[in-house]
């Protein structure tokens, strides 16, 4: 007896086990018992209600388990559980009702709910102060089976315990809806500004500048100068926008809209419009440029990564006077290093944990969580090293991209692009050689010249495709350019292209105010192959490469509901030459397709009445060689499909001029050319 007690002693807690698994599979053919089962799935609804109700389904044989949040519509069974009913199973009330003829006419108002919900089973679903804020709804795989007093019990004992994910969830879904729904109405107004913007610069600063004398003509530069700051910061701030709405919609970062950039010109152009609350603060922040590389990732993504970090460092501007920024880049890493308060090992275990924030009052803990999400799209990473009291660097980490050494360009687009072209290099013999050379392998005309007077006084019996300027040439020579530009030598000199190329290590980017007046963009011969092909495919991107004014007597058709919208686009294009038509429904869009000779399309998505994307369908059956484009606030997976199957392109809203003209050049010159 002794030692049966004693093995009895060590091995209960398995023979309990064994027990009931063998009375579970005679009694209910599986392994465990129902309430068991269904407790269970509590992990599934910590991850999400829809993965949770989806194995409860399974696991109890139902064919249309969901759960359906309180309301209006379902008043009469949140009138049924307020008498302290804790479920409700229809055989059960239909029992009820067949023995009491005179029971309460809404328990038969109830009972044809559920028979036209075909529901046999509800469970109440509370909140922590006890209020019924959903229920769970479902029947049997079979009409004629019923629930075991088992599988009611353990639904009623998963739900009092799943209740706070499902409510949890239900909070969040509700707050992402509403911060979606402000960021993407702050659109209109935002639209509405730019076209006042525009408006300023072109009917009152741009008239008035030759007309006044030189002290206003300096005020009026500096207006100009703040106009086109905000214009910078309100476009940043869209692109922000898409940004949240993107997170909220739970999508993966698109890849679809990567290119090569630099990486020390991106950083310039983002401390550029960093906003700091001194100019002592600005000069605490250090950038070194060289060891410049390039990435291919966003450009917006990038910004939002490099804001992260410095307003993550300058927030202790104040509290550390001594301390400062520095930004340097090696071997295809950027560190940027604060010497601020540092960072302790146990803050850097959970530094890019969601939702983790120390040390700032107004910290939400996304920032960096979401940093680490950019640099992964980018097949990059993030790192952080600190010492407390000492310093903290981030290194942003790029993967190493290859390029051919053999100077020939590899880029298919560029060369289907510039195959045949005549193209017109200003510079030295040495450096027109080695530009040149550069143009390897696509089939080019091009002659060279070190004489801007001569070369242009031959411009109207010899003309070319582009000119390509070596940037010293370009600013001793400006008279003759400024004459090349107001027809002296020619119509057509007039409407050539003129890009400037860096012979020298100067940094062209501060220099963009007072050389690109006249030239339409940038060659860069100084930074490898890889930064030639990126500065040739932006230009062709903006399709820059195509004469001036090559816009003229097109006309294009705008359709938005929204005026400030139609007008916007109207300010952006008719700079160009081109002739806008407006529309503000779709009934009226495809009016104007009839009457009309139109050669693009701007189409708004959501409209009241017919919306963007059936009024595509129905221009299509009219004219099925227009291409449309959609205006669209947003771009979800089920818009961005409807898109891409009805319609030939996409702008977000809102719009900027630049990427306006682009893709209005890109579908009336450039896919022409490529054609």
């Amino acid at each position: 007896m002794v030692l049966w007690t004693l093995i009895t002693g060590f091995f209960w807690n398995r023979t309990l086990r064994l027990v009931r698994l063998i009375s579970n599979k005679i009694i209910y053919h599986k392994k465990g018992n129902p309430v068991e089962n269904i407790t269970k799935i509590i992990s599934e609804f910590k991850i999400s209600t829809d993965l949770g109700i989806s194995r409860l389904n399974a696991v109890i044989c139902s064919n249309n388990g969901l759960i359906l949040q309180v309301s209006n519509k379902n008043q009469l069974l949140r009138d049924y559980f307020k008498t302290g009913r804790n479920i409700l199973l229809k055989q059960d009330l239909d029992v009820l009702l067949n023995d009491n003829i005179s029971a309460d006419n809404h328990l038969h108002l109830v009972s044809e709910q559920l028979h036209k919900m075909d529901v046999t089973l509800v469970v109440p679903i509370l909140d922590e102060n006890k209020k019924i804020t959903h229920f769970y709804i479902t029947s049997k795989e079979m009409s004629n089976e019923l629930f075991s007093c088992e599988e009611i019990m353990g639904l009623q004992r998963l739900f009092e315990r799943a209740n706070r994910f499902i409510n949890t969830e239900e909070k969040v879904r509700k707050s992402q809806v509403l911060a979606g729904s402000i960021a993407h109405e702050i659109r209109n107004p935002l639209s509405k500004i730019k076209y006042h913007f525009e408006k300023i610069d072109s009917d009152f600063l741009s008239a008035h500048k030759k007309s006044i004398n030189s002290l206003a003509t300096i005020e009026i530069e500096k207006i100009h100068q703040e106009l086109s700051e905000g214009k910078k910061a309100l476009q940043l701030g869209t692109q922000f926008i898409d940004v949240i709405l993107d997170e909220l919609r739970g999508s993966s970062i698109s890849t679809s809209f990567f290119q090569h950039y630099s990486a020390a010109s991106l950083t310039s152009q983002a401390l550029n419009d960093f906003s700091l609350y001194s100019e002592e603060h600005k000069k605490r922040i250090h950038l070194e440029t060289t060891n410049d590389f390039y990435f291919y990732g966003s450009d917006t993504l990038f910004s939002f990564v490099l804001f992260n970090l410095l307003k993550n460092a300058a927030y202790y501007f104040d509290s550390f006077p001594e301390s400062h920024i520095t930004i340097q880049f090696e071997n295809n890493k950027i560190h940027v290093r604060d010497t601020g308060p540092g960072i302790t090992e146990e803050q850097l275990e959970n530094l890019f944990d969601e939702f983790y924030s120390f040390g700032k009052i107004s910290g939400n803990g996304l920032g960096l969580a979401y940093c680490q999400k950019v640099m992964e799209s980018f097949s990059g990473s993030i790192s952080c090293h600190s010492i407390l009291g000492e310093f903290t660097e981030f290194t942003l980490t790029f993967p190493a991209i290859n390029i051919q050494s053999n100077g020939e360009l590899t880029n298919p687009r560029i060369k289907q692009h510039l195959s045949g072209q005549s193209c017109l290099i200003l510079s030295t013999p040495r450096l027109s050689k080695k530009l040149t050379e550069n143009f390897n392998g696509l089939n080019m005309d091009i002659e060279c010249s070190n004489d801007p007077y001569l070369s242009f006084t031959r411009l109207k019996d010899h003309p070319f495709n582009f000119i390509v300027i070596d940037h010293r040439l370009y600013i001793t020579h400006y008279d003759q350019i400024n004459m090349l530009r107001e027809g002296k030598y020619g119509h057509l000199a007039q409407i050539t292209p003129i890009f400037i190329f860096n012979s020298t290590s100067i940094n062209l980017n501060n220099d963009r105010v007072s050389v690109s007046k006249h030239a339409q963009g940038y060659i860069d011969t100084l930074n490898g192959a890889l930064a030639f092909e990126c500065s040739l495919e932006a230009i062709i991107n903006d399709a820059k490469f195509a004469p001036l004014g090559n816009l003229n007597d097109k006309t294009v058709l705008v359709v938005d509901d929204m005026h400030a919208n139609r007008l916007l686009v109207k300010a952006y294009l008719s700079k160009e030459g081109v002739n806008v038509i407006q529309a503000a429904s779709g009934y009226e869009a495809i009016e104007q397709v009839k009457k009309n000779n139109i050669d693009l399309i701007f189409m708004d998505i959501h409209m009241p009445g017919m919306n963007g994307i059936d009024t595509a369908k129905q221009i299509k059956k009219i004219d099925n060689t227009k291409p449309i484009i959609a205006l669209s606030g947003e771009y979800g997976e089920q818009i961005a499909s409807d898109i891409h199957e009805i319609m030939d392109d996409y702008i977000v809203k809102p719009i900027d001029k630049s990427s306006l003209v682009s893709l209005t050049s890109k579908w009336l010159i450039i896919n022409k050319v490529m054609d």
